[in-house]
Order: C-alpha cells, then structure tokens, then sequence
C-alpha cells in the first residue's frame, strides 16, 4: 500500500514512517519545517520525502492522487504563527485531495491541543480526560 504521512517531520509522524516502511508499505513523507527528523528518515527503502504546505491545495491534490492511504499529522499548536491557516485550511486541503482523488482511507490524528495540553487537570493525560480545547 503506498501512504502519504503529512507532518512527517514531527515526532509521531517520523516513527508512523518508520513503522509503516518497516510493514512493507511505500511511504510519501511530507515535511514542512523539521528537516532534521526527516534526515534521520532519509536512509530507508520505500521512503519518498516530499517538502511542501498542507496549505497549498495543488500539491496536496497532486500527493493525494498518487497513494492508497493518507495519515494527517501536520498541525500546529494553537497561539503558533500560522496555526489557524495550517490546521484548518491545510486538513481542508487533505480532506478535499483525499476526496477527489478516490484516497481510499483518510487517519486523522487529534492533537493534545483538546485536553489544554499547557494546564491539563492531570497527568499523563488519557482519553478519560476532560476536552478543554485551546
């Protein structure tokens, strides 16, 4: 199956990678700022690293047309420059690649962002928690 990894560059996207590569899967690993983790992804076969903007519809589409599967990591926490533009605009852009392009299965990965990660009522947080998005 050939996947796309939007956020690849994050921390839980560059293990899904690794993971993913490792079930036997080809993988697009989309980045936008963290190269440095993607490096560290650069050595494995079926690895595709693709620099771009979730906020750029074309070449999400473009992404899009070519994979099974998409995994959406690519998010910003809220207050970041550019969060709103990122998180809503950029799934948008996901969502409607996926849609035009017959993607077979869209994963959406919430952030801690809906249990106000900066004061949670306890920790670790679990899925129990109270949602308390910022």
């Amino acid at each position: 199956m050939e996947i796309l990894v939007t956020g690849a560059g994050g921390f839980v996207g560059g293990d899904l990678c690794r993971g993913l590569v490792a079930d036997g899967d080809e993988v697009v690993a989309m980045w936008h700022r963290n190269e440095q983790r993607l490096k560290a992804l650069s050595g494995l076969a079926d690895l595709t690293g693709v620099q771009g903007d979730i906020r750029n519809p074309t070449l999400v589409a473009d992404l899009c047309g070519g994979v099974d599967a998409v995994c959406h990591l690519a998010v910003l926490p809220p207050g970041a420059p550019g969060a709103a533009e990122t998180n809503i605009q950029g799934t948008q852009n996901v969502v409607d690649g996926c849609c035009r392009t017959d993607v077979e299965h869209l994963v959406y990965a919430s952030s801690m962002s809906v249990y106000d990660f900066l004061s949670p009522q306890y920790l670790p947080v679990d899925e129990a928690h109270p949602c308390q998005p910022l």
